[in-house]
């Protein structure tokens, strides 16, 4: 109903839009039950020793191939759609095949540089091997996700890579329980993982007609917008690696400081917390385009009222989920394995910067579209480095829930500061946290931080 109500409100493109984000949101919702899932199966099937060693390199992967797509994901996004909208074919083939060649040149780099220690010092952990090869498909998969949102399809896009890679690699992980095939150690798992997500997006993009004739397209003369998707893509890549550093970062941090039988709990609670960023994460998708354009009009009452019905919307579910896991924690963790229930402490202040961060409300989205982004990015630089510089004194004096104390502190003061700018700078309160919006002529929005 609410739903319908919305959609009634808005012209057919950006009916569209809301259309595909609700099944965006979705296709979350069964990605994170699956995402779960999947870490389960395989806690279920390694020793804790090797789920441990699994986690850290598994947040080491997310970094490297974040890393080596050198902001291609976003920047495609950016384009694609713009030169579809023109129909400008060639430069949209020529943007979709610049941004695969440098994803996999850079992830190729980024997983060089990985087994460089491993040439240089033999003994090193034989799951950096195949750490290299899931960076390489993991970049090559995301990005090639991106590009297919930029076609218009939600469904195409995401179903494969959230919903596909899980489901299968769970199945693999069922048929080693079932000791059909072997799965005994961190290498065994991440190898799985990077085959089973390769398979799925060789086949996303056999079947895709349009991404197809995209990558087969010949005679691409050089074009003059290379610099300026070079430049563009450059901003957007510090962002993303900013945002994705704060939990992948701590989980690698840990592991260098603590022992794997240490890790694997805090693992187990990072990804279990994650369940509460999912609303938020579906509801910026739809409210991105719809901010976008009662900025531009410069309708602020608006935009206002979006951000209070979306911060209500998500505020209320990741609630519940979060008293849910407040009263149940232990318990659900025990499904990753008997000894994770002791990660319960390190979960709920997990979730509580999970659920500050759902209170806030689109306050990201608010600043991204009001040109605000270079801002966002010195909050969040700021925010995660302390955080990070804090985890060794944190993990000294706490162990695990210390380091999610650092994790849970950076989330809290990045989304406390982004509100405190929204609502002195922009005049809009993007969230439920506490601001009083003084409603003048924005004469200060450009002001420095």
């Amino acid at each position: 109903m609410i739903a319908r109500r919305i959609s009634s409100q808005l012209d057919a493109g950006l009916a569209h839009v809301f259309t595909q984000g609700a099944v965006a949101f979705v296709v979350k919702v069964l990605a994170a039950l699956l995402s779960f899932l999947m870490f389960m199966a395989i806690s279920r099937v390694l020793p804790e020793t090797a789920f441990g060693q699994f986690g850290f390199a598994f947040s080491l992967v997310t970094m490297l191939s974040l890393i080596g797509s050198l902001g291609q994901r976003s920047m495609i996004l950016r384009f694609a759609g713009a030169y579809q909208a023109d129909a400008s074919t060639e430069r949209l083939n020529a943007v979709i095949q610049f941004g695969y060649k440098l994803v996999l040149a850079g992830c190729a780099l980024t997983a060089a540089l990985l087994l460089l220690p491993a040439f240089l010092m033999p003994g090193l952990p034989d799951y950096l091997y195949a750490s290299a090869a899931f960076t390489l498909v993991l970049g090559f998969a995301e990005y090639q996700a991106h590009a297919l949102r930029s076609f218009g399809s939600m469904a195409r896009a995401l179903v494969p890579r959230d919903l596909v890679w899980r489901a299968g690699v769970i199945g693999v992980a069922w048929l080693s329980i079932a000791d059909v095939i072997p799965m005994r150690s961190a290498s065994d798992a991440l190898w799985a993982c990077a085959l089973v997500l390769l398979i799925v997006a060789t086949a996303q993009m056999v079947l895709t007609p349009s991404l197809r004739a995209a990558i087969s397209a010949r005679n691409i003369q050089p074009l003059p917008e290379r610099k300026t998707w070079l430049h563009a893509a450059a901003g957007l890549w510090g962002t993303s690696i900013v945002l994705a550093a704060g939990p992948n970062l701590s989980v690698v941090l840990l592991g260098l400081q603590l022992s794997p039988d240490e890790v694997g709990p805090l693992f187990a609670a990072l990804r279990t917390s994650m369940l509460l960023s999912l609303f938020l994460m579906a509801a910026n998708m739809i409210a991105a385009p719809l901010i976008a354009r009662d900025l531009a009009l410069g309708n602020l009452p608006k935009v206002q009222r979006l951000c209070t019905f979306i911060a209500i919307a998500v505020g209320i579910p990741t609630l519940a989920v979060y008293l849910g896991l407040c009263l149940f924690g232990s318990n659900v963790l025990e499904l990753f394995g008997p000894e994770f229930g002791e990660a319960r402490a390190a979960l709920i202040v997990l979730s509580s910067g999970y659920l500050v961060s759902a209170l806030a409300g689109p306050n990201s989205q608010v600043m991204e579209m009001a040109g605000a982004e270079r801002k966002y990015l010195r909050i969040l630089a700021i925010t995660t480095l302390i955080s990070l510089l804090s985890l060794p004194l944190l993990v000294a004096m706490f162990g695990a829930t210390g380091a999610a104390m650092g994790i849970a502190g950076g989330m809290i003061a990045s989304n406390i500061w982004t509100t405190r700018y929204c609502v002195r700078q922009l005049h809009i309160r993007p969230g439920l946290l506490p601001g009083r919006v003084v409603h003048q002529t924005p004469k200060e929005r450009g002001v420095d931080l």
